[in-house]
C-alpha cells in the first residue's frame, strides 16, 4: 500500500476532463460470450445524477436499455459524484458529494442494486472519485480529509464492507508557495501493474502517488 508513502513530486500540464457519468457492469465494456441466463446478456449500466438519482439499466445485445427494477432510485440527498463497479461485477461503490462512499451489492442474474448499509461506508474523506485497483480488492477514493487533497485506501471485503487501511487517508502534497484554493480532484485511476495512482487536479495538474497492493 501507499499509505507511509507521500507523494512529492507532481505534474502542471493541461488537463482536459469530464464528469464520469456512468459504471459499466457484466459484459458492457467486453463483447457478450453468451451462454446460460435465459436469454440475459449480463449487461448492465449505471447512471448518477447531481440531485441523487441512480439508474440502472439492462442492455440488450443491440445496444438498447430497459431499466432495471427499482430504478430510478432517489439514492440520496446530495449529488452522486462518482461511481465505481468492481471487476468481478459483484459491488457498485457510489461517493455521495458531502457525506460519504455508500457501497451496493449488484445481483448477478438481474443487475439489480442493494445498499449494503444504510449509512455511508466511508466519511473521512468527502470523495470527489473512486476507482477499484486492478485486482479488485482496493477501493481508492479521491477527494478532501479535513478540507486538504488526499486519497482514501480501503480493503473490500467479502461481503462489499470496507476495511480503511493502515495510514489512510493520504495527503496529496505541493510545492511551497502553491496556490490550492481552486483545486478540484476530479478523476482518479491506477496504472494497469498497479505501480501508481493517478489523481487529477483540475489547473494544478496531475498528482502521482507510488501504490503497492
Amino acid at each position: 500500500m501507499f499509505g507511509r508513502r507521500r507523494c512529492r513530486r507532481w505534474m502542471v500540464g493541461v488537463l482536459c476532463t469530464s464528469a464520469l457519468l456512468l459504471a459499466g457492469c457484466g459484459d458492457f465494456f467486453n463483447k457478450d460470450t453468451g451462454g446460460g441466463g435465459g436469454g440475459s446478456t449480463g449487461s448492465y449500466i449505471y447512471v448518477r445524477t447531481q440531485s441523487g438519482v441512480l439508474v440502472g439499466y439492462s442492455v440488450s445485445t443491440a445496444g438498447a436499455l430497459a431499466t432495471l427494477s427499482g430504478s430510478p432510485n432517489q439514492f440520496a440527498t446530495a449529488g452522486i459524484n462518482s461511481l465505481a463497479v468492481t471487476p468481478a461485477n459483484t459491488f457498485l461503490y457510489a461517493g455521495v458529494s458531502g457525506i460519504g462512499v455508500y457501497g451496493l451489492g449488484i445481483a448477478s442474474t438481474t443487475g439489480v442494486t442493494t445498499l449494503i448499509n444504510t449509512t455511508a461506508l466511508v466519511q473521512d474523506v468527502a470523495p470527489s472519485a473512486l476507482t477499484v485497483d486492478p485486482s479488485g480488492k482496493y477501493l481508492l477514493v479521491a477527494g478532501l480529509a479535513n478540507g486538504a487533497p488526499a486519497v482514501g485506501e480501503y480493503l473490500i471485503n467479502s461481503d462489499g464492507t470496507l476495511a480503511e487501511v493502515t495510514g489512510s487517508p493520504i495527503s496529496i502534497t505541493f510545492p511551497t508557495g502553491t496556490d490550492t484554493s481552486n483545486v478540484s480532484l476530479q478523476n482518479i485511476v491506477v496504472a494497469p501493474n498497479s505501480s501508481y495512482v493517478f489523481v487529477t487536479l483540475g489547473q494544478l495538474g496531475m498528482a502521482p502517488l507510488p501504490f503497492n497492493t
